[in-house]
């Protein structure tokens, strides 16, 4: 009888997991139905999977704990089985966030700015009591604020541009005549002080930090016959008065837009809306010759240009950099000295030595500007339900791992009180489905590179969110169970294994590292399924057109995990690979399916020459580019520090498709070298003019995290010049190119000159080509 209760049992949950899992694959339920998706690399882990009954919703955690601030729903996980009934789960089958919010966001103004996991917790708040208290977005009624319209007025502090000191102003955005944003010494409208152009103005969310008061903001507009930059700075009294004024801006914007281009897309017409702060804060700057005295400077990136200032809070910058234009790059020269960690930013007019005080300041900013100049491309693309490249390059020399780094400014952590209370008669915390989200508290740590992501002491009542360059992981309170009186630990490690060697096979696509979890003294229980985020490099067309793969480490083999392995749920989304694991241990992932149509590459090559030798040993890498740059590093390190390499060029991202598995490296300029005999084959069919080629698999490629090539140069002059080509047949486009310039003097041999060119346009887009 014993036996057939726990079979029972054992077919309840499968069922009930069944049914979950099915729920899960509804339209929308990917995503958490109140704050959208964001590839900013400070938003905690996308974990959609708590559920409301009576709003018919899966929300991510951190929706959920203010859901519970200002509502009275309840919610349950959909990765716990056991909390869920037959009849209850029959009630929520049909659960799905895009029908739900097809009610709830009806007459939701499009130019309405969602918040994303970026956003300071009270907007978030206000947005979720617009959306479910007061329903603004289902019937925008004559009850409904007037903000919704595009129509604000209100008391603001602004901040003088001469006296520094904010004074109280009546705010007024004009709807009736010329679209300005017109402020007066009072509400009466008698005394007019100023008045902006609507159409030329942004509008950006600022910090209590910067300011010194909360809910600020500051405006971006042109002045004068010279159009100089000019920055206002404001704060309203309210968290309230802060968001309505934002969205009344916006809205506003939009149907000036609308109305100057009615049949203009919409997705463009919300790009000129206008550009968020990216990142801001102190750097060094040195002046044009580069030999002058370094100044410490107030940074901010805004959009698509970097203006500096003498101080965070002065009206027009120094100096502006402008992003805009074809051939920015980022140089880390590993310099550090007393000032601190140098790089430098090229433009096309212009090379900026710049120092950031501390090695994680200066990561910050090196993603800030690539994130600058790809974010178009990238909101295009996903527009068009397609994959974007990085039109920005960026070179580097060997450099230590980065200190673990705080949060940017923009990301404020929830309200939460102290820790999990112990109930006296349990040895265990509560079930997570019984725990109140306000006492939900999660041991925080940020590593940046490194294979080690955490080796932390688990403490059962605080869990742990690890996050990482290429992964994040969560392990939620009560998640893991080590043995009675044992202290655990738990470390979590990033390793590089090909796919190929793990799955026996070369079909399959090495998208994403592989994540290792190890407990000491041993491998823990685990009770709440953990979840982790790996980021993936692969090229979709349509997330829902493709299906995930898993392999996981058992007894020192890899084995493939089964559709109807209950231990697992893994979806993919554009750039991350979403799972839900009961096991503790190693894991990879991959994907198929039509919507795959290839990876995200970069090639780079290394020079290793033997002193008074004219043999020159060309390494050339073709690896995966995943969000971050922590493969790269890894070829770097072992490059330089144990080859004793120096690295010569550095390409940008492109695409490795798989409807043509035609790859070629070809020299196509030789000059001052003589290849070795033997390296290259010669093809004369390729292009006109005869050409060095080498033929690579596209199984090598495709299924490795990267691979490497070799060609030996003999130098026969003092000026050596070579360049080497990465090329794939395209059915439409003809040829796309990975350029590596190589140039080398023998005098200065361990000075390489460096320069790439990448030309390769999307294929279907018309994105910027970059060189360097």
């Amino acid at each position: 009888m014993a036996t057939d209760s726990v079979e029972e049992t054992h077919s309840h949950t499968k069922l009930i997991s069944s049914l979950l899992k099915q729920m899960r694959q509804l339209p929308g339920n990917k995503l958490c139905a109140d704050c959208q998706e964001c590839i900013c690399p400070q938003c905690s882990i996308k974990d959609p999977q708590w559920l409301s009954d009576e709003l018919q919703i899966i929300v991510c955690s951190e929706c959920k704990a203010i859901h519970e601030r200002v509502t009275d729903v309840t919610f349950r996980s959909v990765l716990a089985a056991s909390d869920w009934s037959k009849d209850s789960i029959q009630r929520v089958k049909n659960v799905s966030n895009e029908e739900t919010n097809k009610v709830y966001e009806r007459e939701l103004p499009p130019a309405f700015r969602k918040p994303t996991r970026c956003f300071d917790w009270r907007f978030r708040e206000h947005w979720i009591r617009s959306k479910y208290i007061k329903k603004y977005f289902k019937d925008r009624s004559v009850s409904a604020p007037r903000y919704l319209w595009g129509d604000k007025s209100g008391y603001l502090w602004k901040r003088g541009r001469d006296d520094c000191l904010f004074m109280r102003r009546w705010f007024v955005l004009d709807i009736q005549n010329e679209p300005l944003l017109k402020y007066y010494a009072d509400a009466d409208e008698m005394n007019l002080k100023g008045e902006i152009p609507l159409m030329g103005l942004d509008l950006c969310l600022t910090t209590e930090e910067k300011t010194g008061y909360p809910n600020a903001m500051q405006i971006f507009c042109k002045e004068g016959r010279a159009m100089d930059t000019r920055v206002i700075y404001l704060y309203s009294e309210t968290a309230k008065e802060l968001v309505e004024w934002y969205q009344a801006v916006r809205i506003r914007k939009f149907y000036e837009l609308l109305k100057r281009d009615p049949h203009k897309n919409l997705h463009l017409l919300r790009r000129g809306l206008g550009n968020d702060i990216l990142h801001e804060g102190y750097l060094l700057k040195t002046g044009r010759k580069g030999t002058e005295t370094f100044r410490r400077r107030w940074f901010v990136l805004h959009g698509r240009h970097m203006h500096y200032f003498g101080d965070p809070l002065d009206a027009r910058p120094k100096g502006t950099i402008s992003l805009d234009a074809e051939g920015i790059s980022v140089i880390l020269s590993g310099q550090r000295d007393k000032n601190g960690y140098h790089f430098k930013l090229k433009t096309p007019g212009r090379v900026y030595p710049l120092v950031a005080e501390e090695e994680h300041q200066r990561d910050v900013w090196i993603k800030a500007i690539h994130q600058s100049c790809y974010q178009d491309a990238m909101e295009l693309t996903k527009a068009a339900s397609k994959s974007a490249t990085l039109p920005i390059r960026m070179s580097a020399d060997v450099t230590e791992l980065a200190a673990p780094r705080a949060r940017q400014h923009k990301t404020l952590p929830l309200p939460t009180t102290p820790r999990l209370v112990i109930s006296s008669d349990s040895d265990s915390p509560l079930d997570e489905a019984d725990r109140p989200a306000s006492e939900l508290v999660l041991n925080y740590v940020y590593l940046q590179n490194g294979t080690v992501l955490a080796n932390e002491e688990w403490d059962p009542t605080s869990g742990l969110v690890i996050k990482g360059e290429v992964a994040m992981v969560k392990i939620l309170p009560g998640g893991l169970h080590f043995p009675p009186s044992v202290t655990g630990e738990v470390t979590i490690t990033i390793q590089k294994i090909d796919l190929c060697e793990a799955a026996k096979s070369k079909d399959y696509g090495d998208m994403a590292l592989a994540v290792c979890c190890e407990g000491s003294p041993s491998d823990p229980e685990v009770k709440i399924p953990m979840e982790l985020e790996l980021y993936h490099c692969g090229v979709l067309t349509d997330c829902e057109k493709v299906e995930p793969l898993l392999w996981y480490l058992d007894d020192g083999s890899w084995v493939q995990a089964s559709a109807d392995d209950d231990r697992f749920s893994c979806e993919v989304m554009d750039h991350t690979f979403s799972i839900s694991s009961r096991y503790f241990g190693s894991l990879m992932a991959s994907m198929q399916g039509e919507g795959v149509i290839g990876k995200r590459m970069r090639c780079a090559a290394f020079c290793c020459s033997q002193e008074n030798s004219e043999n020159l040993e060309i390494v050339v890498y073709i690896f995966n580019n995943h969000v971050s740059n922590f493969l790269w590093k890894l070829i770097e390190v072992n490059e330089t520090t144990n080859s004793n390499s120096t690295l010569l060029d550095i390409s940008n991202e492109f695409r490795v498709l798989k409807e043509n598995k035609t790859l070629l490296l070809s020299i196509e300029t030789i000059k001052g070298f003589q290849l070795m005999p033997g390296n290259f084959t010669t093809l004369t069919s390729y292009m006109s003019d005869s050409h060095y080629v080498m033929r690579i698999p596209f199984e090598d490629i495709w299924s490795k995290t990267y691979d490497m090539y070799h060609l030996e140069l003999i130098q026969t002059a003092k000026n050596g010049e070579c360049q080497l080509v990465l090329s794939q047949e395209l059915p439409d486009s003809g040829p796309q190119l990975a350029t590596l310039n190589l140039k080398n003097n023998v005098a200065e041999s361990a000075k390489k000159c460096l320069t790439v060119d990448h030309s390769s346009p999307i294929q279907g887009m018309t994105g910027r080509t970059v060189a360097l």
